[in-house]
């Protein structure tokens, strides 16, 4: 009888093996060597809003099958957001070709205002300019379900104040500057305003998209000490400290957009590629060495939840890309 159980049990072992074996998933295989057929086709989708195109040339140029784990900060970032990880680990999707034409028409618009500002050092009024004349800025309920996609906001020409800042920091980034949303705080921590610094080189700008104000040739810390001693008109008059937050498109912590751009720039085969798929680490890396000889600690930066929290309100959002899988109606 013992016989008999310890023959059925190695025949249950072997069949459970085989099914196993049966059923294993092969790993999807990596894109055969991208062309630059394949990076004319991902310019002619990306830059002009044809996603399905945009989103299957991509898939031949860089491996979006999720072999590269991103990193853990990005993966909590994405969960705390009330979103799916699909979103920076899966396939490219709209999400991501929402995300490459947003950067093409910032690119453009960065261009264009760079060179009606006679150049770098005009570009802080120029961006505010060009904000005030192109949009009308309101809030619009104070949590607006259709600003999730940067490329929608910036065709409708209306914003929320956090949409605005997010649109004016990705154009500050297509036009080469380092961009950091600082949120400005209170003794009791209460929030108390939002402003857009900017640096490239060794100087540094901040400006006030709420106050319509400038500040140039200064810093956020410079205008803290500065506001102790004498009132600084457009500057909050309680302000204490600041948070530091790094403005980075959603797409941006997926690996497979970085490795995306990075194959396009070596293939030389388009005119012009805008900035997208920027390593946020890095990012946030030079910001905080940056900003450490004016004392601010590592421990006041943070990427910026807003991209995040607006595309999770977006109607429009598909509901796989919700934690819980329901979408946000």
């Amino acid at each position: 009888m013992l016989l008999l159980l310890l023959c059925m049990a190695t025949m249950l072992s072997l069949l459970v093996s085989h099914l196993r074996m049966g059923q294993r998933v092969s790993p999807r295989s990596s894109p055969a060597r991208p062309s630059r057929t394949d990076a004319r086709k991902w310019f002619e989708g990306a830059s002009t809003g044809k996603s399905g195109l945009a989103e299957a040339s991509a898939a031949k140029i860089a491996d979006d099958s999720f072999h590269a784990l991103p990193n853990p900060d990005y993966l909590d970032l994405v969960r705390l957001s009330g979103l799916s990880t699909a979103l920076i680990s899966g396939p490219f999707s709209e999400i991501d070709s929402s995300r490459w034409t947003a950067s093409f028409r910032s690119a453009e618009i960065a261009k264009a205002i760079l060179a009606g500002a006679g150049g770098e050092d005009g570009f802080p009024s120029g961006l505010l300019s060009w904000m005030e004349k192109e949009f009308n800025i309101a809030e619009r309920g104070g949590a607006a379900d259709d600003e999730g996609f940067l490329d929608a906001v910036i065709a409708r020409k209306e914003a929320s104040p956090e949409a605005a800042l997010r649109l004016a920091s990705e154009i500050s980034l297509q036009a080469g500057f380092e961009p950091m949303v600082v949120t400005l705080h209170g003794d009791k921590q209460e929030y108390l305003g939002a402003l857009l610094e900017i640096s490239k080189g060794g100087r540094t700008d901040v400006i006030s998209i709420a106050e319509k104000k400038i500040w140039n040739s200064s810093s956020v810390q410079k205008l803290l000490k500065a506001s102790l001693s004498a009132k600084i008109a457009g500057f909050p008059e309680n302000a204490k400290f600041a948070r530091y937050h790094l403005p980075a498109e959603p797409s941006d912590f997926k690996t497979a957009n970085t490795a995306l751009r990075r194959a396009l720039v070596e293939l030389h085969a388009v005119p012009v590629i805008p900035l997208f798929g920027l390593s946020p680490l890095s990012r946030m890396q030079n910001a905080v060495g940056r900003r450490a000889p004016e004392g601010v600690p590592p421990s006041m930066f943070a990427y910026w939840h807003y991209p995040f929290t607006a595309l999770r309100r977006d109607k429009g959002l598909p509901a796989i890309f919700h934690l819980d899988g329901a979408e946000n109606r």
